[in-house]
This record gives C-alpha cells, sequence and structure tokens, in this order.
C-alpha cells in the first residue's frame, strides 16, 4: 500500500510540472481573445470599404484586400530607460525586458505581408486599434522566412519607445541567439549608412544595446 501511495505522488508531481512546463512554454501565445480581436480589426479596418485609402498599404488589388489573413503575431515586449542608461546594470536582455499589453500581427495575403494589425488591452477587453507599418511586417516577414518557427526558432520583437527603436531577440530551444536590428534601430543609431537590414544579421545585445544610451539620453532630456 505505502508503495502505490509513493508512486501516486510521483505521478502526482510528474502531471502537475509537464502542466507547468506547458504553461511556461505558452508565454508569448497570443490568448483566444486576443486573436479574436485581431480577426476582428483585420474585417473592420482593412476589409471595411468605408475606410478607403488602404491601397498605400501595398495591396495591388480589391481581392488582395478581401482576401487578407492574420499572420504571425507578436507581443510586444520594451526596455525600462533607466534600466539601460544604467551602466552598472547587466546587459543581460532577459533582466531588461519588460512585456507590455501590445500584440502586432501581420496581415497577409496569399505568400506577402502588407502590414501590422495592432491589438491593446482597454479597460480589461483586447481590441484592435490601428493598421500601418508596412516595411516592419515586410522585416518581420523576410526574419520568419530566414530563420522559420518549424525548426524550433522563436522571436519577440522589442521596442525602445524613448529611441524609436525596433529589433528582434531570436532564441532556439531556451538559448538566445541574438538580436537583429531592425530598420529603424539601424537609423536610430546612424548604423543604416553602413548597416542595411540583414534578416540574418544576428549581433550581440552587450555590443549593440549601449549605442542607444545617448538617443533615450536625448530624448528624455527634450521632454522634460
Amino acid at each position: 500500500m505505502k508503495k502505490i501511495y509513493c508512486l501516486l505522488t510521483v505521478l502526482l508531481v510528474l502531471v502537475f510540472s509537464l502542466s507547468a512546463l506547458r504553461l511556461a512554454n505558452a508565454g508569448d501565445e497570443p490568448s483566444d481573445d486576443i486573436k479574436n480581436a485581431a480577426k476582428e480589426g483585420v474585417n473592420e479596418l482593412l476589409k471595411d470599404k468605408r475606410n478607403g485609402g488602404l491601397h498605400r498599404l501595398g495591396f495591388n488589388s480589391q481581392s488582395e484586400i478581401d482576401d487578407a489573413d492574420l499572420g504571425a503575431g507578436f507581443q510586444i515586449y520594451t526596455i525600462r530607460p533607466e534600466k539601460l542608461l544604467n551602466e552598472t546594470t547587466s546587459l543581460d536582455l532577459h533582466s531588461l525586458l519588460v512585456p507590455t499589453n501590445q500584440w502586432q500581427f501581420m496581415v497577409v495575403s496569399g505568400i506577402k505581408s502588407y502590414a501590422l494589425l495592432t491589438v491593446d488591452l482597454f479597460d480589461g477587453k483586447w481590441s484592435p486599434v490601428s493598421i500601418g507599418s508596412s516595411d516592419l511586417a515586410k522585416e518581420l516577414s523576410d526574419i520568419l522566412k530566414a530563420w522559420p518557427a518549424s525548426s524550433g526558432y522563436k522571436y519577440r520583437l522589442i521596442r525602445v519607445y524613448q529611441a524609436n527603436s525596433n529589433f528582434i531577440e531570436l532564441s532556439q530551444t531556451g538559448k538566445v541567439l541574438g538580436i537583429i536590428p531592425l530598420a529603424s534601430f539601424l537609423a536610430a543609431t546612424s548604423d543604416v549608412a553602413t548597416n542595411a537590414f540583414d534578416p540574418i544579421g544576428l549581433r550581440d545585445p552587450k555590443e549593440v544595446l549601449p549605442s542607444l544610451r545617448p538617443i533615450i539620453k536625448r530624448n528624455l532630456e527634450k521632454n522634460r
């Protein structure tokens, strides 16, 4: 009887451990409520003909707009400026990141990504708020093709608001491989002249993040 009790205890511990692991791994996956809000946004912000003018996003025909659907979703992470400005703080990326309530979904039609649809949380309800950023959508699409999720790659979209800069953290099997600066990051750091956006251009966060410090300082001082 004692052996059976011990076996049941071990099984229960294993079940709870596996459940916790599944929850931990699902951290960057959008919930059904978020996905439903994004689908609502595609219909309201893109397919509603009363909105008009959405050909600026690069759609060539109304049929492409009618066939538009959701692609990959990215929760937006950010870095608190005081942490990045503190030069005694470790530049370990995971210790710096803070999740936000915003998600951005690629809007695709056929094999092409045209735009990003933003979903945010208001009064406990997820709602679509805007659609645009066709250049950023293309960059994200290029990264997904270069580093396919089917090979175990995971991505985090990181936005440093005080520097108007975006970059992607790339990881695999729980290990951060590096970051990929997006065009906004390269433009903000005046790195765009020598380094164009490269979807396979992995860089070390500890070497790249310090270049944001003077930009953040300058912009914070402007807004005082």
